[in-house]
């Protein structure tokens, strides 16, 4: 009788050993869970904040500045996004990336180049903002959707194209009035543009 109830007590002391044992194997594995998502969490959360700083060309008249642009023309802003590019000529390593905002332009008129109205083409403006990363350039100017502007561009064969420079490059268009930065001292209007086209054309 003794000896039966030695085994039980044996028996359970085991059994109470094995429960005890899993419930800490199970305690371990929520908390190892808990620690994994907060650092997925976490990671989440951070973002690189880079800043720069750059210099461009200026020109010294608004005829210039037409001349040297490859394309000049009229278009609405209808999409958005940053996107990490090498737009560097030359040989270059493909991973030597950098952040920049790309707007998608819907043409209404071409004043100068080959594209055509209702055409659509990509302006990349240095900088711009994602999950992971932030690139804040001092000289950069944002363009707004749905807003329409007069563009001095340069065109590139395997990337989008760029404005002369961030001044004096971009008019926003006002119902009939054209909008310049303010540090950009060239006025413009419709009317000065179309005889821009007009010599442009005769040439």
């Amino acid at each position: 009788m003794k000896i039966k109830k030695s085994i039980t007590i044996l028996l359970t002391a085991i059994l109470m050993i094995v429960i005890l044992v899993s419930g800490i194997a199970i305690y371990t594995n929520l908390i190892a869970s808990n620690e994994e998502d907060e650092l997925v969490s976490n990671a989440g959360n951070e973002k690189t904040i880079l800043y720069a700083t750059g210099d461009f060309p200026y020109y010294e008249s608004i005829d210039e500045l037409y001349n040297k642009a490859d394309l000049v023309i009229e278009g609405k802003v209808i999409d958005v996004r940053a996107e990490l590019l090498n737009d560097r000529i030359g040989v270059s390593d493909p991973e030597d990336k950098e952040l920049y905002t790309i707007y998608t332009i819907d043409v209404k008129k071409t004043y100068k180049g080959n594209i055509q109205k209702n055409d659509t083409l990509e302006v990349k403006v240095y900088g711009g903002d994602t999950n992971t990363m932030k690139l804040i350039y001092s000289e950069a100017v944002y363009l707004d959707v749905n807003e329409k502007y007069i563009l001095f561009l340069n065109t590139y064969e395997n990337s989008p194209a760029c404005m002369l420079n961030n001044i004096q490059a971009h008019y926003k268009i006002d119902d009939t009035k054209l909008i310049k930065e303010i540090d950009n001292n060239f006025e413009l209007d419709f009317e000065k543009l179309e005889k821009l086209k007009t010599m442009n054309d005769k040439k």
